[in-house]
């Protein structure tokens, strides 16, 4: 077992964010019911769908929202909504001096911005986007739960 500290205190909030593609809002709630279920506290960012073309919304909302959730302090952790594409569309838009210490977690498109979040205070976890976690087994959504938790995990195989 990996001893890990506490990425997210038990009930931070968890602000989830739609910097990349649009996500199917059905498949999204039942992402977020799951992941209260876990013990997170997933906290939707408000008007982060404002579907523009194939994105969650114009660049300018998705940069504000993002940029936000990463220099609040009052936000433990940032939680991409789904990934796919157009988080490369901002990312050179991004205030770096502004991220404050917390997690940041996702897949895919979020990549690319573990790579520019590299010497800052973020704490980049590769994990299921939200809208992909009803498609996530059981022992994986707890997996990511302990880890962010702080508490010992089985390093993954």
């Amino acid at each position: 077992m990996l001893n890990r500290p506490v990425l997210v205190p038990s009930g931070a909030p968890i602000a989830v964010i739609a910097p990349s593609g649009a996500h199917n809002v059905e498949r999204f709630e039942a992402g977020m019911q799951l992941a209260r279920a876990a013990g997170l506290n997933p906290v939707s960012t408000p008007g982060m769908l404002q579907p523009d073309r194939y994105l969650a919304a114009p660049d300018i909302v998705r940069l504000r929202q993002l940029q936000h959730a990463l220099s609040d302090p009052s936000i433990a952790a940032v939680w991409a909504a789904r990934g796919g594409y157009g988080l490369t569309r901002i990312l050179d838009r991004i205030d770096f001096e502004d991220v404050t210490r917390k997690a940041v977690i996702g897949f895919s498109d979020l990549t690319a911005l573990f790579s520019a979040l590299s010497g800052t205070r973020a704490r980049c976890v590769h994990g299921p986007v939200v809208h992909s976690l009803p498609i996530t087994d059981e022992a994986s959504i707890d997996h990511l739960a302990r880890l962010l938790g702080g508490q010992p995990v089985e390093p993954l195989e």
